[in-house]
């Protein structure tokens, strides 16, 4: 299959602790990244546990996904803090989250955040196999949420509430999706996965890309799987997914990559192979994504159709995008959080430089790659 995710760590997990900012070292070396990569404890945004999967009969029908025109919460915070959480995003400086404009303590630091288009959902490590996810809603209010303590870890959907993720049973991939507003599951799937065992659960990072009222995941054979949630019907793709928002699909091509309508029947875009881990924006329709030549990754980004690449000085080599559609990444010496448009436009932060040394700056989504 195309090398998208490379082997992060091969020591016991019990053994070697790493803090997170060595994600960016990581990723700083312009390497593809192989879609299940192997992860031992302490790296950026998962923690590898030895979980059991979690196992059962799956109900399927659970909710009913909203249509892209229709995803507003009813209960959830509207105004000024909303706007800023779309603009501006979410990071963490040990254990002081920023969301928008609000800064609020967690119980303690984090290992990984997940937007959602109700807020951030914080993932605080308890012990090996054990975690607790916290809702942070963008007017700073936390609610604990009842994901089973064994997940792994999260992807969430920028344009609706709901966070996915696969457990490992037996030559299947269980998927679960999981409304953070109603604090249940609303949806799931089973997807075949040959010579996946529970005994293998947490060994390997398998991304859920959650996308409207679809999930796409990545087979070991280059292809993919769509899961339509809320049914529990599964179809093949023809390519493995790198990124999922709004419809398009990225994927690894032989000579770099392209880009795809998510039902695969047409292709909107293409990069060359200097190009390397692109994020598409919620709308689908520019790549977050650094430019490598002989001497140095340039950061910035590129239009899907078309391919036209603007670069932004002054960023790092890892950079997402807010739920609003804006680029945030931090400063080259990593010291604040830089939040920019499309057009070029930069807003600096400054974070608190108490936190830096032991815990760095950890950006919403660093590890979920689209």
């Amino acid at each position: 299959m195309p090398e998208q995710l490379t082997d992060l760590l091969h020591a016991s997990v019990d053994d070697v602790p790493v803090p997170h900012p060595s994600a960016y070292d990581i990723l700083g070396r312009g390497r593809s990244l192989r879609r299940r990569r192997r992860v031992a404890t302490g790296v950026v945004a998962a923690v590898a546990v030895l979980a059991a999967g979690l196992g059962g009969a799956l109900v399927h029908d659970l909710g009913t996904p909203d249509s892209r025109d229709n995803q507003e919460i009813a209960d959830q915070p509207t105004g000024g803090a909303v706007e800023a959480y779309d603009q501006s995003g979410a990071w963490v400086v040990g254990d002081q989250l920023t969301i928008g404009q609000k800064t609020v303590t967690l119980p303690q630091p984090p290992t990984y955040l997940a937007q959602t288009s109700a807020g951030v959902v914080a993932q605080l490590r308890n012990g090996p196999g054990d975690s607790t996810f916290v809702l942070v809603r963008p007017d700073g209010t936390q609610t604990t949420l009842t994901i089973p303590s064994t997940t792994f870890t999260i992807n969430g959907d920028l344009s609706a509430p709901r966070v996915a993720w696969v457990d490992d049973g037996d030559d299947v991939l269980d998927l679960h999706v999981w409304d953070v507003e109603a604090d249940r599951e609303v949806g799931n799937g089973t997807i075949p996965a040959p010579g996946t065992s529970p005994a293998n659960s947490g060994q390997f990072l398998t991304p859920a890309f959650l996308d409207g009222d679809s999930a796409y995941v990545g087979a070991d054979d280059g292809t993919g799987h769509r899961v339509r949630w809320a049914t529990g019907a599964v179809s093949t793709i023809e390519h493995a997914p790198f990124s999922v928002r709004n419809d398009v699909l990225a994927w690894q091509a032989k000579d770099g990559w392209a880009f795809d309508d998510a039902a695969g029947n047409r292709q909107l875009g293409v990069l060359p192979r200097e190009f390397h881990n692109p994020l598409l924006s919620p709308d689908g329709r520019f790549i977050a994504v650094a430019r490598t030549n002989e001497t140095e990754d340039r950061i910035g980004f590129a239009t899907v159709s078309g391919g036209e690449f603007t670069e932004i000085p002054g960023l790092r080599i890892v950079s997402v995008w807010t739920p609003g559609g804006r680029m945030l990444s931090t400063s080259e010496d990593g010291t604040a959080v830089r939040i920019c448009t499309t057009s070029g436009d930069c807003e600096t932060r400054a974070v608190d430089p108490a936190g830096l040394a032991d815990n760095g700056i950890l950006l919403a989504d660093v590890l979920n790659v689209g």
